[in-house]
């Protein structure tokens, strides 16, 4: 299960379209100013959508693995090829067992690439990280810190940052 749904792009214009329908709701009399706000917002995640799927299209098949399994969205959006993830589920840590057959996969697919996320704990991912001899990403679900303060940084933050680490493996 995984309710990350806002990292798909696509479903951050549906996202924005029922907020600015509850605002006209609320106040009736702006509007053609959520609309017009709307648009914008959808016409700029287009853009961002397109230019970002061509960047990535150098990695697609690049395999890696997640912290948590909470990436589902972003990578159906993106054509990428998430083969694995660290937690079992969000905050659960990996019993000795799933960690061997996560293992197995890293092997399998020739995983060169781990990403953490910093709202969450990664001592346990670095051991893994070192023994399986992966470097280590980080993604941001969220927001909020290093200069991601609006929807497109977020995604463009995301983007860029699995792109650059799977080109410099």
């Amino acid at each position: 299960y995984d309710p990350h749904y806002w990292l798909d792009p696509r479903n951050a214009k549906i996202i924005a379209s029922s907020i600015a329908d509850e605002y006209k709701s609320i106040d009736p009399d702006d509007a053609e100013y959520y609309e017009a706000q709307l648009k914008i917002f959808c016409d700029s995640v287009d853009e961002l959508y397109i230019n970002l799927k061509n960047k990535l299209s150098a990695v697609n098949e690049a395999p890696f693995v997640t912290l948590h399994d909470g990436w589902n969205y972003l990578a159906e959006s993106f054509d990428l090829n998430i083969v694995g993830s660290f937690q079992p589920t969000s905050a659960e840590s990996p019993t000795p067992k799933y960690l061997e057959d996560l293992q197995n996969i890293v092997n399998q697919h020739g995983v060169t690439v781990i990403f953490s996320e910093p709202q969450l704990s990664t001592e346990s991912l670095k051991s893994f990280a070192l023994d399986n001899n992966l470097s280590i990403g980080t993604l941001d679900p969220l927001g909020g810190s290093n200069g991601i303060h609006n929807y497109q940084n977020l995604i463009r933050y995301n983007v860029e940052a699995i792109q650059a680490t799977l080109i410099e493996t």
